[in-house]
């Protein structure tokens, strides 16, 4: 069991080292370019590495503000998440396995930046 705790464990780090570095490297503007984010997705999807389901960006009010994914996300509200909360706090976030908007088991991994005065996941 341990060796499968380890080898989860590194494989959510690899995946939140893949979103920290796009959270770095781009800037807000591309982050928020639905065609980026599904090149993104679509390049992950293939991937054995890099499985996101999906991809997007959230703003400081917790509004996904640009999405990329199998659902209908844009707009969602996730200000009283437990997961946004946690997020906004620090600079790399993942969370536990929940439900959420989605209605299937799925876990957020998230990379926190700021831009001017604003910050976003």
């Amino acid at each position: 069991m341990q060796r499968h705790a380890e080898t989860i464990d590194s494989f959510v780090n690899d995946r939140l080292s893949d979103i920290a570095v796009v959270a770095r490297e781009q800037p807000r503007e591309r982050l928020e370019d639905p065609a980026f984010l599904r090149q993104l997705s679509t390049c992950s999807a293939r991937s054995i590495t890099a499985p996101f389901v999906d991809i997007g960006l959230v703003n400081a009010d917790g509004i996904q503000v640009a999405y990329a994914g199998p659902f209908n996300l844009i707009g969602a509200d996730y200000s009283s998440a437990a997961w946004f909360a946690e997020g906004r706090e620090r600079e790399h976030y993942v969370s536990d396995v929940f439900a959420g908007l989605r209605g299937t088991p799925h876990f957020i991994v998230a990379a926190a930046r700021g831009q001017g005065s604003e910050r976003y996941l």
